[in-house]
């Protein structure tokens, strides 16, 4: 009797291990799926960045997407780094940044250049932009389904679309 308890006990203490074994695994495939999806959202705005840079020092500027597709009053999602960079590019030319959007936030006045940034915590009106352009490119389909849910009928593109359309 003494023996089958004994038995008992190294079964149970071995199938307690391999439990605690089997979830630490997943637990750490959950952290590297993790990791790898950062990686892969950090790679791609590498690879668009890069781009960008190779087709501006080859004289191919971003405004002339503007300028080709007739675009003269849109508005930048996402005020990021490369929100920050699109604004860079078009500050000083005819096409005019209405406002910045993020998701929440405080609404912010002369946020960047005087352009302000505005919340999709409050109502915002679409009206009379001739495109939005999305540069949280990683997250650009479900920023777009979230803006056509608030109403925009305004054309969205992703900044990576028109930087590799400038190819």
């Amino acid at each position: 009797m003494k023996i089958v308890k004994i038995v008992l006990g190294i079964i149970s203490l071995g199938m307690a291990a391999g439990i605690g074994v089997y979830i630490a695994n997943k637990a750490n495939e959950s952290e590297q799926a993790k990791l790898k999806g950062s990686q892969g959202k950090f790679k791609q705005y590498y690879d668009v960045t890069r781009l960008w840079l190779k087709l501006q020092n080859s004289g191919k500027e971003i405004s002339s997407y503007f300028a080709n597709n007739n675009i003269t009053h849109f508005a930048i999602y996402g005020a990021g780094t490369m929100g920050d960079l699109l604004y860079d590019c078009m500050k000083d030319n005819e096409h005019k940044i209405a406002f910045f959007i993020e998701e929440t936030g405080v609404e912010i006045k002369n946020f960047l250049g005087n352009i302000d940034l505005k919340t999709l915590e409050n109502p915002i009106s679409f009206e009379g932009l001739d495109i939005i352009v999305i540069t949280s490119v990683s997250y650009f389909k479900s920023i777009k389904q979230n803006l056509l849910s608030l109403g925009c009928t305004c054309p969205i593109v992703s900044l990576e679309d028109i930087i590799y359309s400038l190819e």
